[in-house]
């Protein structure tokens, strides 16, 4: 049981580390990079914001879970799911921006 409660736990470090990263990059991309006159935009960018999107889901959700879950009231645990999803849509429509 703990070596499960260890493996769920890196996972959420790996995936917080990696949001770190990509959003370091994509700071740089979007902010830095156009001071010296470069733009660099398409559909790179866009899966790196998934990617990105779906590690601070990972470690965001983590938290939140275990907070609704100890809450014992189903309202928390409803309000969370439905958070998740609208999460989950929002990261799908990143494909559809024009």
């Amino acid at each position: 049981m703990a070596d499960r409660i260890q493996v769920k736990n890196r996972l959420v470090d790996f995936a917080c580390y990696v949001a770190l990263v990509i959003a370091a990059i994509i700071l740089l991309i979007n902010n830095i990079l156009p001071l010296c006159n470069i733009n660099i935009s398409g559909k790179a960018l866009d899966i790196l914001n998934v990617i990105q999107q779906i590690a601070v889901l990972v470690g965001i959700a983590a938290g939140a879970y275990k907070f609704s879950r100890n809450t014992g009231s189903i309202v928390y645990k409803i309000i969370y799911l439905v958070a998740v999803i609208i999460y989950i849509v929002a990261i799908i429509l990143i494909f559809f921006r024009k």
